[in-house]
């Protein structure tokens, strides 16, 4: 498991850092892997909370989706609250049209995955899209790599007590603090690189921990 991380990074290492620092084709470069990401994210979701049915409200949410991606891409924030809305519309329509049994679960499923899917990558789009995209989106991948990683191998070694086995049997309390820690050492080390904790008055600990929490 540890080598199959590992490989992957160093694939996919690259392939980020032209996405995100590509004067020219950064956020065209974004918007294309976002979107792989986010359709075969919503694939895999839509199985898991609705299995194998609701073909056309998978297909509505997945274009509400898509929409909202070419929205944040475009900086339109009018276009993307009407999108949500009428995407919200058109997917009640769609679960209406294949019929009530069994349709609050697709509704619903639909619904979650778009706030749950689309919403927060249209978010990460936008930020690589604004002046500043490159190190926002930067800062967020460092922070959220190295919570994930500590977690891991923090949990790995010395993981006992179970988190959340109702949701994660794996997921342990030592792995949560490792991911905090991880999370914490990742605004140090970017704080350091940009200069930003050398300047009087940066309250580092309040900001890494916030950081962190979230990332948590």
């Amino acid at each position: 498991m540890h080598q199959r991380r590992l490989l992957t990074g160093l694939l996919l290492i690259p392939f980020f850092l032209v996405c995100l620092f590509h004067e020219r084709y950064g956020p065209e470069l974004t918007l294309v892997v976002v979107a792989v990401f986010t359709t075969a994210a919503a694939w895999e979701l839509w199985r898991i909370l609705a299995g194998r049915t609701g073909t056309m409200v998978f297909s509505g949410s997945l274009l509400v989706t898509w929409s909202l991606l070419v929205s944040a891409y475009l900086g339109s924030v009018q276009t993307a609250v009407c999108v949500t809305v009428a995407g919200m519309w058109l997917v009640a329509i769609l679960a209406m049209h294949e019929g009530w049994r069994g349709g609050r679960l697709r509704l619903s499923s639909a619904y979650f995955m778009v706030f749950y899917l689309a919403v927060p990558m249209s978010a990460i789009l936008a930020m690589r899209c604004s002046p500043a995209g490159d190190q926002l989106v930067g800062f967020l991948l460092l922070v959220a790599c190295f919570t994930d990683t500590g977690g891991l191998y923090v949990g790995s070694v010395m993981g006992r007590r179970p988190l959340a086995s109702a949701l994660s049997p794996r997921k342990t309390i030592e792995g949560a603090i490792g991911g905090l820690v991880g999370a914490y050492i990742s605004v140090a080390v970017w704080g350091l690189l940009q200069a930003y904790w050398l300047v009087p008055g940066r309250l580092f600990w309040m900001q890494a921990g916030g950081a962190a929490w979230i990332q948590i």
